[in-house]
């Protein structure tokens, strides 16, 4: 029993890396990666997923070992890295977040018939309740949102999942050509799935500042041990998502001809069509369920 207290106490900033990770890279890059060019895509996944892995490993390290986040690291070599990781963050906070939230309304509208209320009402509205739980349950209140939407993804993911390897992949089409992988669009597509695989390289800091946090709200230092467990459990999550949309895209597209759309938004439509008309209707809240806790 005192295993397990130990462990809620320490289990959290790797969901949250997670749940930073899980998005664009997994539900785009990745589902669209397997259907544009079959599971020979695994190997690029895996191989960006091991490659990148030391990287982001070495922010729960740090911060385990020395008690400070990445940042304090940063200023010990001088205010020109702090100001270059501070220039880094400045674009996510307004670029990314922009971005991701256009996009999250956009599936709140598609996927849930509220196209009567306008895309910028959405994003605000989206935009305000994220605050709100930031600012009322501060990280207590990410802490346990977090693992709520990642409890509701890894069920609703692994349905289609399930699904979609009980269906089998798709017969190809008379004539149908595999597209080069490396040429012309496929290198971009490869270039974008390794860059954003699972994450942005500024997430190991975040993390180190996640793990000061946990250990501050629940008043226990984990040690190393504990901090790399969570963190690895939060990749291993990473991990499975990735490799389960690459499964999705290559069964359900994959020698069909069909070409995804670039926008998130026109893609995930695209995809649920190809998922309802390949698995059947009543995969169509699955899907559309985990297309948007994926991207929020």
């Amino acid at each position: 029993m005192a295993n397990l207290k130990t462990l809620a106490k320490t289990i959290g900033p790797g969901l949250i890396f997670a749940s930073t990770a899980i998005g664009t890279s997994h539900l785009v890059l990745s589902t669209r990666a397997g259907a544009h060019y079959g599971m020979v895509v695994f190997w690029v996944i895996v191989g960006a997923l091991i490659i990148k892995y030391p990287f982001y490993e070495y922010g729960p390290r740090y911060a385990s070992a020395t008690g400070y986040s990445l940042v304090k690291g940063y200023r010990d070599q001088g205010k020109w890295a702090v100001v270059l990781f501070m220039i880094v963050i400045g674009i996510n906070m307004f670029a990314v977040v922009a971005a991701v939230g256009a996009v999250s309304a956009g599936l709140l509208s598609t996927t849930f018939g509220l196209s009567g209320i306008p895309i910028p009402v959405l994003m605000g509205s989206l935009l305000f309740i994220t605050a709100l739980i930031l600012l009322i349950g501060r990280y207590a209140g990410l802490d346990y949102f977090v693992k709520l939407i990642s409890a509701v993804l890894l069920v609703t993911v692994t349905t289609a999942f399930i699904a979609v390897l009980l269906k089998g992949p798709i017969e190809p089409i008379n004539g149908f050509i595999k597209a080069p992988l490396f040429k012309g669009v496929g290198l971009t597509l490869m270039i974008s799935l390794i860059g954003w695989m699972p994450n942005g390289m500024e997430a190991s800091t975040m993390h180190s500042i996640w793990t000061i946090k946990k250990s501050q709200a629940t008043g226990h230092k984990p040690n190393l041990k504990e901090s790399l467990f969570d963190f690895n459990l939060g990749y291993l999550f990473t991990v499975l998502l990735a490799l389960m949309f690459l499964v999705i895209g290559a069964f359900s597209a994959y020698g069909s001809g069909q070409l995804f759309d670039n926008g998130a938004t026109k893609f995930s439509n695209q995809l649920l069509v190809i998922l309802t008309e390949n698995i059947g209707q009543w995969s169509y809240l699955f899907v559309a369920i985990a297309a948007f806790g994926t991207i929020y």
